[in-house]
């Protein structure tokens, strides 16, 4: 499961650039879903090019792949929109309880049965989530109160995308299910094309520091955690991944903690003491239920 650890490591990366843009450089949120867009648009076309023209023998599960590709799209938009009203580190935390709703797709879709244990992860989980939304300057916590539904439907698509492309995987090869991936989310992020984008995206790439991390997000980092997700996605149980990319927080809050450290101050989060402390026991929450509600699941089905 090195691949799964491996997404979550690169995808918190990919966060803490995502802010660091939208932040400093890219304020137009719809400038930066389509610069995106365009991006995954083409390792779309690439991935496609390499595994050709899908055929209609597996034409379900090809159109699962593609749902898998939409929901991605949409909980990018939302989970993009947190991190521009919030800290990312509290915004990740609360999109990464997303294997609870993986594991309540289980019960409800496919007739799988939760222990008490798991019930007692989902509240912690829960709780986590609550107490990193409550925590903060009294500015924060409104504008975390009012994004929380968002954030949580972010969540819900994630797990949705998690569980539609293991479904696809078990007919359609990884590359096409790559293809659609990306060509779901481009499709998403592209409609919120305006007229002022082209300019909003060159006036953010004149400037050497964005040109640079917009490059390496989307030209780098983005493909290896897709791959590293999808190839996890084909080699071990659905559960067992969503679990162990669910600890992308963890790298979140410590990328974001040495980066607004006095000599850095490239991020701009909270160090107090009480602030990481609550921050540190949230996302341990998080982590735990997450990681107690795979390892139980993976013993149910064992």
């Amino acid at each position: 499961m090195l691949l799964a650890l491996a997404n979550a490591a690169i995808f918190a990366s990919m966060a803490v650039i995502d802010k660091r843009l939208i932040d400093r450089y890219v304020p137009s949120l719809p400038s930066y879903y389509v610069w995106i867009g365009f991006s995954v648009l083409i390792y779309g076309i690439v991935f496609m090019a390499i595994d050709g023209i899908p055929d209609t023998d597996h034409l379900g599960h090809t159109i699962v792949a593609g749902l898998s590709g939409l929901s991605w799209g949409l909980a990018l938009a939302m989970m993009f929109l947190g991190y521009k009203l919030q800290e990312v580190s509290r915004a990740s935390a609360m999109v990464f309880t997303f294997p609870v709703f993986v594991a309540l797709f289980a019960v409800v879709f496919m007739g799988e049965s939760l222990v008490p244990l798991q019930w007692v992860a989902i509240t912690v989980v829960i709780a986590g989530g609550v107490l990193i939304s409550m925590t903060g300057p009294a500015t924060s916590k409104a504008k975390l109160t009012k994004i929380i539904p968002v954030l949580l439907c972010a969540s819900l698509l994630i797990a949705t995308g998690h569980l539609t492309a293991k479904y696809a995987l078990e007919e359609v090869s990884v590359p096409l299910v790559t293809s659609l991936h990306f060509l779901g989310v481009a499709a998403v992020l592209l409609f919120f094309w305006r007229r002022d984008t082209v300019s909003n995206l060159r006036r953010a790439m004149s400037h050497k520091e964005a040109l640079i991390l917009m490059l390496v997000a989307e030209g780098v980092l983005a493909p290896a955690a897709l791959l590293a997700q999808i190839f996890a996605t084909k080699l071990g149980p659905v559960s067992l991944v969503a679990t162990i990319t669910g600890t992308h927080p963890i790298f979140v809050v410590f990328y974001t903690a040495v980066l607004s450290m006095s000599g850095l101050r490239i991020m701009n989060e909270s160090l107090n003491r009480n602030t990481l402390a609550v921050k540190a026991a949230s996302v341990a929450m998080i982590i735990g239920g997450v990681a107690s509600l795979g390892l139980l699941a993976e013993g149910t089905i064992g």
